[in-house]
């Protein structure tokens, strides 16, 4: 925020790469989810830029996009928190409804394409955690992020998976020469899960 302040004052001469790399990715975002028929009742501009919440919706579906979500041991307000005494600031993390609950997507901004560097973004999976404990067969299990990918300026056409499962990947967004397909197509992904899982739990709606 305080980064914000100074560029809208002239107090800062310039602001960095990273820093506009990651409000634009938020913004085409946004352009991507309205072009895909969801809206938002809020201003996107505050979020994207200051942090925050931003509900999207298309007919009684909806899902939550949370920007530079803080987490730490104490469970954020979306419902996940960050494992042991490090705190984890994503970019942008998606919450949809899910099984027994809430699923989290996580997407990361970074000017770096290099395979290493996105494949260490991925860690978001382990470092993260939902409060409270799922079951699978009658046991207790931990439930993570489903996916952890980076949005990086490299020069492919097309979404790269980085590992076998796709919980790691990266999204081609090349600011000087822009595709949006890729894009629309992760996030696909998770408006395809908050539609079905809003026909599964039909009060669960707006």
């Amino acid at each position: 925020p305080e980064r914000v302040v100074d560029l809208l004052t002239g107090s800062e001469a310039a602001a960095d790469l990273p820093f506009l790399y990651q409000r634009w990715v938020g913004i085409r975002i946004v352009q991507a989810l309205r072009t895909m028929g969801w809206n938002t009742r809020d201003d996107p501009a505050g979020a994207i830029f200051l942090g925050g919440r931003l509900t999207f919706q298309k007919g009684h579906a909806q899902f939550d996009l949370w920007v530079e979500p803080r987490f730490s041991s104490k469970t954020h307000e979306c419902g996940f928190r960050s494992v042991g005494d490090q705190e984890s600031t994503p970019d942008f993390m998606f919450i949809t409804p899910g099984a027994g609950g809430i699923d989290g997507f996580i997407l990361d901004a970074t000017l770096n394409s290099e395979g290493p560097f996105l494949m260490k973004k991925g860690s978001y999976i382990n470092r993260i955690e939902r409060e409270g404990i799922a079951t699978f067969a009658g046991c207790p299990v931990v439930k993570r992020p489903l996916v952890a990918w980076s949005a990086a300026p490299f020069s492919y056409r097309a979404n790269r998976m980085l590992t076998r499962d796709g919980t790691i990947g990266a999204i081609p967004m090349q600011p000087t020469d822009y595709e949006p397909r890729p894009l629309i197509a992760w996030l696909s992904e998770i408006t395809r899960r908050a539609v079905a899982w809003t026909n599964q739990n039909p009060l669960s709606g707006p």
